[in-house]
Formats: structure tokens, sequence, C-alpha cells
């Protein structure tokens, strides 16, 4: 009895040893628990998974928050400030940089204050508030400044000489470049050297100053060729073209173009690959997350076996110890019988809460799964859409060449007045095809006027072998309504090469522009020329094309834009026939559908 009793006390005191090294534990790995949040939320970041970077980051700050860790929370504010700009989430993004700000400014953290000042700087600049930018890159700049950070110098006084220029100020532009060409030469770097170089080539086109602008152009594109820069040799050879078309060197623009367009091709197939390798990192990321659910599933399916068969060892012990004290030791036993009681009970309610615990998982972890079919069918497409934007936009080769040997025949014979005349025309069609391959979307007046010039330009060359029109309602503001660019150039093109040209006489070109009965805008293009059918078998016979290489990738571009933009397109084309059934002309209709 005194042994058994014993034994009872011994047992208690290893159950409040275990406790207690279970709750030191416990502390330790909640320590520990949240460093691996925050590592996690940095590898996250690193392979774009945004999502899952902001939650591990949220939870980081919980715990350094609880720590008072200033440094801890100083890393996340600054993490999450960095992730919402690139999520366009600008509101949260400059929270987050403020709150970093704060902090680093309070510890005396120079380096990291200035990460979090570039990120406001940064968001200024996309509102267009430049001189809100300009103050915090000047801040910026001192601190770099007294640490002697030479990339950042160098980065900074061209972020300033770009919002000078933003601003109209040239000249104060080019001394901010010429700063930052010093600092770059001055620590061999090749990448700030031939930026700032084409910055100030940039600048120099603005203030007229042609030669030097294309003398330093010419020499940042040749640094940019040491280090094979895609950015800089697209934004290089672009810069040099609309150089060179100012001073109506029109075979050096044209090859500046041309370099321009493959360079430019490199660089969106380059971010294109990437942005296909990030959807194949978070889909296999999102991959191993639910493995690892399943996994956990397992082993806590198998701790609720652990513990039913626990329960019966411990059931049978108990009855066999009841046994054989019942008759000696009944006060003891009733004690003993009524904390098993209790112990048991806690048990069972364990028991039903693992289960109910677990029975959720699993419907989270088939809602997972679920979800990841989705995921993995919309990822595939994603691919799909990302490869479709490898197409790019240009304006026939073949026009420019033909152009240009029509404005030497005119030069040849002395005939002045056209030659400058068609010049004039060209040079105006080439900058503004240019100016327009830099953005996503132009409005439909400007779309209007390259196509206008176009058809002129044709309709010279060909000495006025048909007539056209434009007709547009008065119901469509063409100054608001926002199109691809080049998205009606292909028809147009089509229909004057593969219809009109092959028409006796009477050929004729109608661009139409109404509203349907909704908000849709309808552009029709209508030619009475000899047909799709019959420019087929003429293509057919000359060099074996059955199709226009512009309609098909203008068709793949509408796709892209119905993916990525609000207004929807659609086109179809119509063949017309005249009385007896005999082709008379083609009708392209293209659909703006505004929301």
């Amino acid at each position: 009895m005194k042994n058994l009793t014993g034994n009872h006390v011994m047992n208690g005191i290893r159950i409040t040893i275990f406790l207690t090294l279970f709750t030191f534990a416990s502390a330790i790995l909640a320590e520990e628990d949240f460093s691996y949040y925050f590592e996690k939320g940095e590898m996250a970041a690193d392979e774009t998974d945004y999502e899952n970077a902001i939650r591990y980051f949220q939870e980081a700050i919980l715990h350094f928050d609880s720590q008072k860790d200033s440094t801890g929370l100083g890393d996340c504010f600054l993490n999450l400030g960095r992730i919402y700009g690139i999520l366009g989430e600008y509101p949260k993004s400059a929270k987050y940089a403020g709150k970093a700000s704060d902090i680093f400014m309070k510890t005396g953290n120079d380096r990291k204050l200035i990460d979090a000042y570039l990120i406001q700087g940064n968001l200024a600049n996309l509102e267009n508030d430049y001189r809100e930018a300009l103050r915090i890159y000047n801040t910026c700049l001192a601190i770099a400044d007294s640490l002697q950070m030479n990339d950042t110098r160098i980065s900074l006084h061209n972020n300033i000489g770009v919002l000078n220029y933003n601003l109209g100020n040239y000249p104060a532009a080019i001394s901010s470049y010429t700063i930052a060409l010093e600092i770059a030469r001055k620590n061999n770097s090749l990448y700030g050297t031939s930026l700032s170089l084409v910055n100030t080539g940039i600048s120099l086109r603005e203030l007229n100053d042609h030669q030097r602008a294309i003398e330093n152009i010419k020499e940042g594109i040749e640094i940019a060729h040491q280090i094979n820069d895609l950015y800089i040799l697209s934004i290089g050879y672009e810069q040099l073209a609309l150089v060179y078309t100012d001073i109506n060197d029109y075979a050096n623009a044209y090859k500046a173009l041309n370099q321009y367009l493959d360079f430019n091709d490199s660089l969106n197939s380059l971010e294109i690959n990437k942005k296909i390798q990030e959807q194949e990192v978070k889909y296999q990321t999102q991959s191993k997350e639910l493995e690892i659910l399943r996994l956990k599933a397992e082993k806590q399916q198998n701790e609720i076996a652990n513990l039913e068969q626990d329960k019966k060892i411990e059931s049978l012990s108990y009855l066999l110890g009841v046994a054989g004290f019942v008759l000696v030791l009944i006060l003891i036993t009733s004690i003993l019988f009524f904390r098993q009681y209790k112990n048991k009970l806690a048990l069972s309610e364990k028991l039903k809460q693992s289960k109910s615990e677990l029975e959720k998982k699993n419907q989270d972890l088939e809602n997972s799964l679920e979800t990841n079919k989705e995921l993995q069918s919309a990822l595939r497409q994603d691919l799909d859409t990302y490869k479709q934007l490898a197409y790019r936009k240009q304006i026939n080769p073949h026009f420019i060449f033909n152009s240009l040997n029509t404005v030497q025949n005119y030069i040849l014979s002395n005939n002045k007045i056209d030659s400058n005349y068609f010049l004039g025309e060209l040079s105006t069609l080439i900058r503004r095809v240019l100016e327009n391959s830099e953005k996503d979307l132009i409005t439909l007046d400007e779309e209007l006027f390259v196509c206008n010039t176009y058809i002129k330009l044709e309709q010279k060359r060909f000495q006025y072998k048909f007539n056209y029109s434009f007709e547009k309602s008065d119901h469509i503001d063409g100054s608001t309504l926002m199109i691809p660019p080049m998205l009606l150039q292909p028809f147009i093109e089509n229909a004057i090469w593969h219809g009109l040209l092959h028409k006796e006489n009477d050929a004729k070109l109608i661009v139409d522009l109404n509203r349907s009965e909704g908000t849709d805008v309808v552009i029709s293009i209508i030619d009475n020329g000899i047909g799709r059918s019959q420019s087929l078998k003429n293509q057919n016979h000359v060099n074996g094309k059955s199709e226009s290489m512009g309609i098909q990738l203008t068709e793949k571009r509408i796709k892209v834009n119905n993916f990525l933009q609000k207004n929807q397109i659609s086109m179809h084309i119509n063949d017309l026939v005249d009385n007896a059934g005999d082709p008379c002309g083609t009708e392209v209709v293209i659909v703006i559908q505004q929301t």
C-alpha cells in the first residue's frame, strides 16, 4: 500500500515536470515559428507568390509587435510596401512604406530608410506628382551621397533627370544625367554609363541638338551591347529612329526602327517567359502545399488511431488495478476511479474535437484539390495567352520601301511638289507609328488619322486608282474611345492590295463608324473590289499564300486585348455579292463593346 501510494506521487511529479517542459518547449517553438514565417514570406516573395508572402509577413508582424522588435517590424513593413506596389495596390504600398520609413528613421538604419523612401518616390512618380517625387529623390540622394552608395546615386540622378524631363526642364534633366554619367564612369558601371548616355540623348533631341543626341544615344547603345541589356537597347534604337526621322534621314531611321523592333520583341519574349516561369513556380508551390496538407491529414488520422488504442490500454489497466485493490484500498480506489473518470471524459472530448477538426481539414483538402484543378486550367489558359503576346504589330516593311522608291521617282523626274508632299506624309506616318508602338491603347481619332495618312499615300502611289471616304457618326467621341494601335490599318491595307488594285475602274473604299442600338461602336471597312475568292486565287497563283499574315496577327491581338482590357472587341468578314450572286467586294465589321 505504501509503495502504491508512492508510485502515484512519483507519477504526479513526472506529469508536472513533463507539463513544465512542454510549456517551455512550446514557447521556444512559437518564437521559431514567427522567424519561420518571416523567412517563408521572403521565399514566397522571391517566387512571386505574393498572396502567401503577404500572409506570412502578417503572421510575423504579430510576433515582432508583441516582442517590441522594431527591426523585424520595419523589415516586414518594407516587404509589404514592395509587394503591394508590384500588385498595383498603391494606397496599401504607401501605408506600409510610410510605417517602414518611420521605424528606420528612429533606429538610424539609413540604408533601409532609402529603400522605404524610394517606394514612396516611385508611387508619387506613378501618380504624376513629379514635384513630390523630386523632393523624395533628393532626400534619398543626400543619404546615398553620405554613405557613398554609388549604384543608388547613379539610379537617383537618372530618376531625377527623368522627372525634370517630364516637367519640361530639359537643361536640368541633362545636368542630372551628366552627374550620373560621371559617377558611373568613375566606378566602371557599364549599365549606369549606358543608361545615362541614352537619357542624355533623349533630352538633347527635345532641345533640337540632333547631332549630339545621335552621338550620345549611339555611344549608349554600343555599351548596352557589351552587357546585353535588352531594355536599354530597345529604348536606344527607338529614340535613335525618332531623331533620324526629325532630320529626315529615313534610311537610318528605318534601320534603327528594325533594330528597335528586334530588341523589343526579344524583351517582350523575355518578360513573357519570366511570367510563364512565375506561374509555373506558383503552381508547383501550391501543389507542394497541397501535398503537405494531405500528409498532415494522414498524420492526424494516425494520431487519432493511436489515441484510441491508448484509451483501450489505459481502460484495461484501470480495470485490472481496481480488481486487485478493491477490498483493501476502497478509499484510494474510489479517488483513483473518480480522477480516471474525469480523464476519460476529457479524452473523449479531445477525440471528438480531433475528429471534428480532421473532418473539417479533410473537407478543406477536398476544396483545395478542386481549387487546384480550376487553377491548373486557368494557368494553362494564362500560358497560352502569354505566348500570343509575342506577336508584335508593325507596318508592312514593303510599303516603306515602295514609298521611298516612289519618292525617288518623283525626285528623278524633278517633280518637287509631289516629292515634298509624299515625303512629308510618309514622315508623319512613320513618326506616328513609332510613337503609337510604345502604347497599349490609343484614341480612335489617332487610329483614324494614321489610317487616313496611310490611305492618302497609297492613293497617291497608285495614281488615284481608287477613291475613299470616312463616314463617322456624330454620336461617337473618337477622342475618348481607346483601342489597340494598328487595329484598322491591316484590314484597310488588305482591302487596297488584294481587292481594289485588281478592279478595272470605279474602285472605292469606305470606312464607316456608327453606333449600334446600345453603346457598342461598329466600324465597317467596305471595298467594292474583286472579293476574297478571286483574291485567294491570285495569291495562290503568285506566291502560294492563302491568308494575310497581317489579318492573322490582328485577330490574335484582338484575343489578347479581350483578355487584358475591359472593352471587348469582335470581328467578322462578310463577302459581298451582287444581284447575280457574283462577288462584288468585301466588308470587315469590327464591334467595340464599351463597358
